[in-house]
């Protein structure tokens, strides 16, 4: 990565680069993901997020344009252990 100049760079929650590439850190939920057109969506501790399941729904469309969805979370139930469950063909204890 390379080195950007803060302030200049970035705000809260955002940081910009001079290629136009652009960071977004962003609260949990559907409803800022649903608004926009990522190309990469990274989602930190998904499994502790209550609303992930809505996050991931809105996320598809962007997902299945040829978009990156990368979700990780250490072990917690909820719809994340659902999906990471259902994908291994096995079910929750």
């Amino acid at each position: 990565m390379r080195l950007i100049q803060w302030p200049r760079g970035g705000s809260y929650g955002h940081l910009y680069f001079e290629n136009g590439s652009h960071i977004w850190g962003i609260a949990e939920g559907g409803s800022i993901i649903r608004s926009n057109t990522p190309s990469v969506i990274f989602s930190d501790e998904a499994a502790f997020q209550p609303e992930f399941g809505e996050a991931y729904g809105a996320a598809l469309p962007a997902i299945s344009g040829g978009g990156q969805g990368i979700f990780v979370s250490s072990a917690n139930p909820g719809e994340f252990c659902d999906m990471v469950e259902g994908s291994l063909g096995t079910s929750p204890p």
